[in-house]
């Protein structure tokens, strides 16, 4: 499971996200991420059309709202029938020439009167022939409802959405959106806005005046969840079930970069178990199953060209919750004993991660570049410094980092929290289903007890539990956890992804829930930072040296623990045409629209 996806991923910042062969198939190493990056995308034709592609996954699809949802395989499903203004190449190194029009017809910049100068104004210019899956218009005010939800602090509110003054459909095909001050990231800010049909939905956005009470009471809709009354991607959904999702062709798709629909169907198929789904590719059943990591690849065995191993901006990593909702809070006084720093230094002391990742995680050398961050991001990502290190295992300093916070050895050889008798218990927490994170969180567990002298507890949940918003009662998000066990896949955008994971404002409460700070991270010069480069225009140069900044600050306050980088793997069979990688968020279906397959799949 990648965390943090939600609804972010749309704009290409983050799969909360943690995951070929073809006509422009890009094919990484079979032992880890390169070192290089090559991928640029020069889709193929095909001569035939038509026919289906499966797709598996470990988990299943439980939402395929873009606002509600926190969990990838919901994303992937998503990617399909929702369809964005621009579209971002995965060459990320491309900058402006790395954006291109889809439901819009240009990429606003300065020249071409898009971007204001002074960086207050953008105008977004929707195409007249954009259709939703039943063929009427998409309009301005379809994607201004869509903002609106973005702005509204009771669903969204995160940057880049506070730094949004209004959003405004000035005609059928116009929208203007005013920024606070001047937004340098704007371009991926907009890349990912996609409309939303305000007239299905009576009372939430009407003559342009956006309902808040009207849209959140959309939130306890189960039918919000999995159905609508229209979508506007490639494919539009047919049947929905858990573990089976059934998406067929849009004609009435419409896009100024994609080229296809090429297929008939697109069938999601989750199955809870890697081994069964690894077997059931095998025997044909699926055309390409993901979300995979380097321990898998020994049972891939014998597939050649068919595994898929590609860079992948992603952190498998450790989470400390600093927030009073933790669950070790209630014996220590209302306060997480993480909100101490040289606690949190002990707790990544007291554990060899190089062990883990070698005897769990399956990665052969614990030094290596391709594996080995300090930090919560991972190259090509501008913000990335190898320099940046964590702790070093040194469980006797940890034991020391305790006594000198005020925990004491009881008789029985455990810490205790500070002036009480209570021994120290700490609540592990990750997804189920994953039998290697249900490995490694058991490992974590019997290290930190043997030695941090402490108990542990160890609890998994499904991916929409675990990860499910504020409202949902999710875990990470209502602070019901001690430390947590995922990983972060990011986008493009070092500001975005940094603005709406970390700083106080982020931190997730009843009146902010769509805060991202999980672990309620908080230092001033973070905030400082964010604060500056969010409401000053700044050069692309200071942004990427400011949030290399922020990374290393992060690093030194031990508010998370990066376990290792992940790859992105998959198993895709030959016969699907244009799969092409993205190291970003946007993750290997981003171009499914322009997908095709030379053998009809049987259903």
């Amino acid at each position: 499971m990648k965390a943090r996806a939600m609804f972010i991923s749309m704009l290409g910042v983050l799969a909360l996200l943690v995951a070929a062969c073809g006509a422009s198939s890009s094919t990484g190493s079979t032992t880890g991420a390169s070192s290089t990056y090559n991928f640029n995308y020069n889709p193929t034709t095909p001569s035939k059309t038509g026919g289906t592609v499966v797709i598996g996954d470990w988990e299943s699809p439980d939402n395929l709202n873009p606002f509600l949802t926190s969990s990838v395989a919901s994303v992937e499903v998503y990617n399909a029938i929702w369809d964005s203004c621009l579209v971002q190449l995965p060459n990320l190194s491309l900058g402006l020439a790395g954006f291109k029009p889809d439901q819009c017809t240009q990429v606003p910049t300065v020249a071409n009167g898009g971007e204001s100068a002074d960086g207050l104004t953008t105008t977004l210019k929707i195409d007249p022939n954009d259709k939703w899956s039943d063929g009427t218009p998409i309009t301005a005010s379809d994607f201004a409802f869509m903002v609106s939800i973005g702005m509204d602090p009771n669903i969204i509110g995160y940057p880049p959405y506070s730094f949004m003054k209004s959003v405004t459909a000035t005609d059928a095909t116009t929208l203007t959106i005013k920024w606070t001050s001047p937004f340098s990231d704007y371009l991926n800010a907009v890349a990912g806005l996609f409309p939303l049909p305000a007239e299905s939905y009576p009372g939430t956005y009407v003559n342009g005046v956006y309902n808040s009470a009207a849209t959140v009471a959309l939130e306890s809709n189960p039918s919000f969840l999995t159905q609508f009354p229209k979508d506007n991607g490639a494919y539009t959904v047919k049947s929905f079930a858990p573990g089976n999702i059934v998406l067929q062709k849009n004609p009435n798709f419409h896009s100024n970069f994609f080229k296809g629909p090429y297929l008939d169907q697109i069938i999601f198929k989750g199955t809870s178990q890697k081994s069964v789904l690894i077997q059931a590719y095998k025997t044909g059943q699926y055309d390409k199953v993901e979300d995979f990591v380097v321990s898998d690849l020994p049972q891939f065995s014998g597939l050649g060209s068919q595994v898929n191993v590609a860079p992948q901006i992603g952190v498998e990593h450790l989470e400390f919750n600093v927030r009073p909702q933790a669950l070790n809070a209630a014996s220590n006084g209302g306060t997480s004993i993480f909100a101490n720093a040289n606690v949190r230094k002990a707790f990544i002391e007291a554990f060899n991660t190089c062990q883990a990742n070698q005897a769990v995680a399956g990665i052969p050398d614990c030094n290596s570049p391709l594996y080995k961050t300090g930090e919560l991001t991972a190259p090509p990502a501008v913000d990335y410094n190898p320099a940046v290190q964590s702790p070093a295992f040194n469980p006797t300093d940890a034991q020391n980092l305790m006594t000198q916070a005020g925990f004491k050895l009881d008789g029985n050889g455990k810490f205790t929290y500070p002036n009480t008798t209570k021994e120290v218990n700490i609540t592990l927490v990750t997804t189920s289903g994953n039998p290697e994170r249900d490995a490694y969180i058991h490992l974590l567990a019997a290290q930190l007890s043997a030695n941090l002298a402490i108990n542990t507890t160890v609890a998994e949940y499904p991916a929409g539990k675990l990860f499910g918003v504020y409202v949902n009662n999710g875990i990470l998000a209502t602070g019901q956890y001690d430390i947590s066990l995922f990983a972060y896949v990011f986008g493009s955008d070092p500001f975005l992804n940094l603005s709406t994971l970390v700083g106080t404002s982020n931190i997730p409460t009843a009146k902010n829930p769509g805060g991202g700070n999980y672990s309620g991270a908080d230092d001033p010069a973070v905030d400082q930072i964010l604060q500056t480069d969010g409401t000053t225009y700044v050069s692309p140069a200071q942004l990427n040296s400011d949030m290399m900044k922020v990374q290393q600050t992060l690093a030194q306050d031990y508010f998370y623990d990066p376990l290792f980088i992940r790859s992105s793997i998959s198993l895709v069979k030959p016969t699907l045409g244009n799969y092409q990688q993205s190291p970003s968020s946007a993750g290997d279906d981003w171009n499914m629209n322009d997908w095709f397959t030379t053998a009809a799949q049987s259903q």
